[in-house]
């Protein structure tokens, strides 16, 4: 048994695998329903329609900010990208979102800008693409570096998380990180006379929280990108996230397979992450504060032998994943994170696939592994996600 096979039996960290030692359809959906039902909660139902409307520069408003004037000039001069702003129009099953008839929009609805910014292509010519994550303003966010993405040929599709649903309070904030934000979200429609954040314990065991509504966005920008195989590679889509998002990157992705890959950075305990044996922060955590990210079933379960999140993971194979962490990043554990690809690389290597190709022993900095079916690296600095993120991701996908 070699040193990772032993870590991983010390920390008393379980196979994902069935117990027949298989990683097929059903043992996938077993896995799912645990995450589902003891971590994140259901995914909200798909709506019924969607609808795009699409914007060019010209015709929107868009908000200033450190980034944002750079990237409009970016925009503005025309050379190496082109842009759009879509309303994502989703009109919602009645029976699924109790608080519809009173909160939603025209004809049932609930509408999201994702931004869309593609590179130029030559004659037939199909571009990378990424479902873009992001906490601030797209066009203003320093853990999206636009002009370096579309200079890699990637195609960018962005939204902004709150837009779904707002965040949990914040301390100090008991309104929550956007108050405006508060009477829009698709919680409000979901729960009906309050908001997720309102009072989580109201909550069925295995209601959704944040996260999965997030999710719910991603796979809804997913939609819309589906549409856009005139450019597109389809087979080439990503979705990423950092931090939070990084947790709603890897949930969405495991369970959307239209997700080619998925790229989950710093994500941290309840995403990339184990839990068992970390040294920083664990699902334990995850169930104190914020718990509103995740199910009520999380404050019961996160102790238990029975799965970690290799599990989640493991849910994104035959497809490729990409797991990013760095040295000082003071929540996440790295090697808690090098591990979980390591143990979910049993699902891949189960499928005849190469799962995970790394050395027997724990990570070091400037670590960065691209030849199995998960890529990984971690870098020094800390909790940020960075254009070195960023291009490694690019890299993986770009090998084949």
């Amino acid at each position: 048994m070699g040193l990772l096979s032993s870590e991983l039996q010390r920390r008393g960290v379980p196979s994902a695998l069935s117990a027949a030692g298989a990683w097929d359809a059903a043992r996938r959906a077993e896995a799912l329903r645990i995450m589902a039902g003891r971590v994140f909660g259901r995914i909200p139902p798909e709506p019924v329609e969607v609808g795009y409307t699409e914007r060019a520069f010209g015709e929107c408003e868009l908000e200033a900010g450190t980034y944002a004037d750079e990237t409009h000039a970016y925009i503005k001069a025309g050379e190496g990208v082109s842009f759009r702003k879509v309303a994502v129009t989703c009109r919602l099953p009645e029976g699924g979102y109790p608080g519809l008839a009173m909160y939603g929009g025209p004809d049932g609805s609930f509408s999201f800008d994702v931004m869309c910014l593609a590179p130029k292509l030559g004659i037939g010519e199909k571009a990378m693409a990424v479902v873009a994550i992001t906490g601030q303003d797209p066009l203003d966010s320093p853990a999206l570096p636009i002009k370096y993405v579309i200079g890699r040929k990637m195609a960018v599709f962005a939204f902004r998380y709150r837009h779904i649903v707002n965040d949990y309070p914040e301390k100090g904030n008991p309104k929550g990180c956007h108050p405006r934000f508060d009477d829009t979200g698709l919680d409000r429609l979901y729960y009906g006379d309050h908001r997720l954040r309102d009072d989580p314990r109201s909550r069925r065991g295995d209601d959704p929280g944040t996260i999965a509504f997030w999710a719910w966005g991603a796979s809804r920008a997913m939609d819309y990108v589906q549409t856009q195989g005139s450019y597109v590679d389809l087979s080439k889509v990503a979705v990423s996230g950092h931090s939070r998002l990084g947790k709603t990157a890897a949930y969405a992705g495991a369970n959307d397979e239209r997700f080619g890959y998925v790229m989950s950075n710093a994500s941290g305990a309840g995403g990339a992450t184990l839990s068992k044996g970390a040294v920083k922060e664990d699902l334990g955590t995850m169930a104190g504060w914020p718990i509103q990210w995740f199910c009520e079933n999380l404050r019961e379960s996160h102790g238990s032998p029975d799965f970690d999140m290799h599990f989640l993971l493991s849910c994104i194979a035959p497809r490729r994943l990409y797991v990013a962490n760095s040295d000082g990043d003071v929540y996440c554990d790295q090697d808690s994170g090098y591990l979980a690809c390591v143990a979910a690389s049993e699902a891949y290597e189960a499928m005849g696939l190469k799962g995970f190709t790394h050395p027997d022993r724990m990570p070091a900095t400037g670590d960065r592994f691209h030849e199995g079916d998960i890529g990984y690296h971690l870098r020094a600095g800390g909790h940020s996600y960075l254009t070195e993120d960023w291009g490694g991701l690019i890299d993986f996908m770009a090998r084949d």
